[in-house]
């Protein structure tokens, strides 16, 4: 941000951990503000939107709280007064000139989506009507924003909105689908999904019709795709090839197109 390199660090001169700024050079590390004087303020969540830095911190009148920051020194404004009793408003993801993140308030036992322009923070309607949400994985994929959450019934599919309309996208009908890893990668939403017990690679365009199975890697079981990541426009993730047998895959997003790139033998069951 900024040419510069804006990151949490607490450092020897007693001011807890605070929000810093490098240009690389020792002369050039400095930090941004001191926001909760009299202990850390723990920035996380750092992202950049319209020019400017959004992160949480936690300050000292109100606790955990958004903030906003041009990057220049002693800079750092709390963007809303919103309790945020049960932790700090997490999975900051800018979304064209809409910032979105999930948040629980004191009133609330569920993570919900809240979206801010830059001014004020205000809860995105729930997901389903009636109070569920349990949100997670906000992506921006091609200016809209995907996500898992609960539906009406309490089960976790996979989820799209623009800030006012939310959109269920349930490939599961019989149960969850329970999406993870939502990774966008040449416009497309790529995941990790379960349908009829199975755990294997999907991709969506933001439709219903759009929402496939990329590939059943393991035919016998879940191949259960872990470490999702664009690597210049290619989807390289871990999955399983059999019980115990770990490989790294890539794909373009076709069943053709998805192919193993080594066998990590990873004899000792973990994930590399």
């Amino acid at each position: 941000f900024n040419d510069k390199l804006y990151f949490s660090a607490n450092n020897s001169g007693g001011v807890g951990r605070e929000l810093w700024k490098s240009d690389g050079t020792y002369e050039g590390s400095e930090i941004v503000a001191d926001i909760h004087s009299a202990s850390d303020s723990d920035p996380k969540y750092l992202v950049e939107m319209n020019g400017k830095l959004y992160f949480t911190a936690t300050d000292t009148a109100l606790g955990n709280q958004l903030f906003v920051s041009d990057g220049t020194t002693n800079n750092a404004t709390r963007l809303s007064d919103v309790n945020y009793e049960s932790g700090p408003p997490k999975e900051l993801t800018a979304v064209n000139n809409t910032l979105f993140f999930i948040a629980a308030t004191h009133s609330m036992v569920t993570d919900y989506i809240w979206k801010t322009s830059g001014e004020t923070a205000e809860q995105v309607g729930y997901l389903n009507g009636d109070g569920y949400n349990d949100a997670e994985y906000l992506t921006n994929v091609n200016g809209t924003l995907f996500l898992a959450g609960q539906d009406a019934s309490g089960d976790v599919e996979l989820w799209t909105s623009d800030g006012t309309t939310n959109t269920l996208i349930d490939i599961n009908a019989a149960g969850e689908s329970s999406p993870m890893y939502i990774t966008s990668v040449n416009n497309k939403a790529f995941f990790r999904a379960t349908e009829s017990g199975d755990t294997e690679l999907w991709i969506s365009d933001g439709a219903a019709d759009g929402t496939i199975l990329v590939k059943n890697i393991y035919s016998e079981g879940s191949s259960n795709p872990d470490m999702l990541i664009n690597f210049n426009g290619v989807l390289l993730f871990v999955a399983d090839f059999s019980p115990g047998d770990t490989w790294l895959w890539k794909t373009d997003g076709t069943a053709a197109g998805t192919t193993d790139i080594v066998n990590l033998d990873i004899s000792v069951g973990e994930a590399p």
